[in-house]
């Protein structure tokens, strides 16, 4: 099992959870209240929770090839619904357990976020389309 959290500091995080949780129960398996909520996908489990301080996200994914499809869904629904705050994206943290891959996923994550041209162009020489 493979954990990440993120973080929204803003004054309306029940509102914002109550919304994702309202939009994907027509899809998903959701839980929620106005203070915490459960949302189920195939890639892993999204916990929020509301507070005076916001809104938090912590996923449980099956694996450590979903931290980039996790964080897309709940920032992108997220930036429809928050726009008037002119959201971007949480503040995510990821607990990766130290295995090669884990350490192997982060530095491609580093270099596709430092060095986009380089990225491109290994992955061209290499014939990856990811």
């Amino acid at each position: 099992m493979y954990e990440m959290t993120g973080k929204f500091a803003t004054a309306h995080g029940s509102k914002y959870l109550q919304q994702l949780c309202k939009h994907f129960r027509h899809t998903r398996d959701v839980d929620f209240t106005p203070e915490a909520g459960r949302i189920r996908f195939e890639m892993g489990t999204a916990h929020l929770s509301a507070d005076a301080e916001g809104l938090t996200v912590r996923w449980e994914l099956e694996n450590d090839d979903a931290f980039a499809g996790a964080q897309h869904v709940i920032d992108g629904h997220l930036a429809r619904v928050a726009f008037r705050e002119d959201f971007s994206h949480m503040e995510w943290d990821r607990s990766l357990p130290l295995t090669a891959r884990a350490v192997k996923a982060r530095a491609a994550e580093a270099l596709r976020d430092r060095a986009p041209g380089f990225h491109a162009m290994l992955k061209k020489a290499t014939g990856k389309k990811s």
